[in-house]
């Protein structure tokens, strides 16, 4: 059972406290308290009054910062919350004053016992962290069922694709959450024009490498019943259909509908990169496209156009470069492996380029990454780092991760503490991930990132994996399911697959 508040505690203060009161809030953050910060959940634009009321409603515990400076702010609305919070009617509410300075205290709060934070030290910090972190019933593992959760994932995913009929040249590609929700987010102020609002060849490798990996699950546990077992490879028959339609002269991309009813074909980098990923899951080197999309990715490689410059195309490339040099056989006699690794050299640093540390500039040597950072992408809004993120290590984190050299290698770690330091408990064996900066737990942005801990991380990570998957499950075993991305479900089935002989799951 979840608590009641979205937030376990609210930090009220005046806001020349404000950098004092923020190690505070990144401390709390850190041992997994979700606070309640104004500079975290006020966005412009917002009504400053009417989120703060929000915050108020929607939290457990207050913390009242008391010090010099809020004894001259407006200290009517601070007694104010105080009463709310100390209401004895609501006894699962607390208030917790803090003292920052030696300001005397307002008479109001005499009467509570406080936080010294004056010294801020250990001792102070242990008992405000007792207070403030939840409490949660036991955890019943009954109300898990692994092969229920993958039966309703497998049928979202169905849904969330474009129509079956073979006429139509969407037949078999995803998604309609990606058009119809994710664009609008991702990019409020502007969509870029190479952003397709219908079908996309990148979504859809997403979902083949989830329906493979979901097909490689079943023949391990037969964790299928025969109508779902039936309804995967009609999937998978749909999304080939689909491949093998959008892969043209050796090239991958979109069709365009004109205003006379015609359709034109238009390749890219980005798209026949995903396409050759695809069709590898489907037949591995066997395939003879395979030669000419990626002699196509790094012909555009080589010649960059100006919307090429994103976090997903240069991880995208980048993942096909990787192909090129572990597949020597993919390769076209053309091309020489001095220039893979000048594209990969060239397409490193620009990615590099879009990597921040949370509280700072561009690092210009490995010294400089000493803390959680994302990867900003210049077109989408910056709330979208955590997902364009875990996109790039997605494509190219082991290559990052193993990398020789040190800038490359220490910012991999460094993305990878910035997506862990998203993680938010649900429960006492619960924990779920954010697609958006600030934004609440997803089911489908926690199956991406603990995709990724158990491809590249596992043994560090076991636990936050298994309290991702019960998550996960349990929002899906849930009498009313909703899933605002079901595209992203495909990384929950390769998750599965990942664990599937460890002891984390059970079918």
């Amino acid at each position: 059972m979840m608590h009641d508040f979205k937030y376990d505690v609210f930090l009220s203060y005046s806001s020349k406290d404000k950098n004092e009161v923020r190690k505070l809030a990144e401390r709390l953050k850190t041992d997994r308290v979700n606070v309640w910060f104004d500079e975290w959940c006020i966005k412009p634009g917002d009504s400053i009054p009417s989120r703060i009321e929000q915050g108020l409603e929607d939290s457990r515990t207050l913390i009242l910062v008391m010090s010099k400076n809020a004894s001259a702010s407006d200290w009517v609305a601070s007694e104010r919350q105080a009463i709310q919070f100390n209401d004895p009617i609501n006894k699962s509410r607390r208030l917790i004053p803090i003292r920052l300075d030696d300001f005397p205290i307002k008479k109001a709060l005499q009467q509570f016992l406080y936080i010294d934070w004056r010294k801020k030290n250990d001792e102070q910090y242990k008992k405000l962290l007792s207070i403030c972190k939840p409490t949660f019933p036991p955890y019943d593992s009954q109300t898990i069922n692994v092969r229920a959760a993958i039966s309703t994932a497998v049928r979202l995913i169905k849904d969330d694709s474009f129509g079956m009929d073979a006429a139509e040249h969407q037949r078999g590609g995803w998604s309609k959450s990606y058009s119809l929700k994710y664009i609008s987010r991702a990019f409020p102020k502007r969509k870029p024009e190479i952003i397709s609002l219908k079908d996309s060849i990148t979504v859809t490798h997403w979902i083949v490498r989830g329906l493979n990996a979901l097909r490689d699950l079943e023949l391990i546990n037969s964790c299928l019943t025969d109508q779902d077992s039936n309804l995967l490879t009609n999937l998978l028959n749909n999304t080939r259909s689909y491949l093998d339609y959008h892969c043209r002269d050796g090239k991958g991309g979109l069709f365009t509908e004109r205003s006379q009813g015609e359709i034109d074909f238009k390749p890219d980098v980005r798209h026949s990169a995903t396409l050759a990923k695809a069709l590898l899951e489907y037949s591995g080197t066997d395939d003879a496209r395979l030669v000419s999309l990626l002699k196509f990715v790094l012909e555009c490689a080589l010649n960059p156009k100006k919307d090429d410059y994103r976090v997903p195309t240069l991880s995208e490339i980048l993942a096909a470069m990787s192909i090129l040099i572990s597949l020597p056989e993919l390769r076209d006699p053309s091309i020489e492996l001095s220039t893979i690794n000048k594209v990969i050299h060239i397409h490193e640093e620009k990615l590099l380029s879009m990597f921040k540390p949370v509280a700072g500039k561009t690092p210009a040597s490995e010294s400089e990454i000493n803390h959680a950072g994302f990867f900003f992408d210049p077109v989408a809004g910056s709330h979208m780092a955590p997902y364009y993120t875990w996109w790039a290590l997605d494509c190219y984190g082991l290559c990052l991760q193993t990398s020789k050299r040190n800038l490359l290698n220490s910012t991999y770690k460094s993305s990878l503490a910035g997506l862990l330091s998203l993680e938010i408990p649900i429960a006492s064996n619960e924990s779920g991930f954010p697609l958006f900066t600030n934004g609440l737990p997803d089911i489908g942005a926690t199956a991406q990132i603990i995709d990724i801990l158990s491809r590249q991380s596992f043994h560090n990570h076991q636990d936050l994996i298994k309290r991702g998957i019960r998550y996960i499950t349990r929002v899906l075993c849930s009498d009313e399911v909703k899933v605002d991305f079901p595209f992203m479900l495909w990384a929950f089935f390769d998750t599965l697959r990942n664990c599937s002989d460890s002891d984390l799951i059970t079918f």
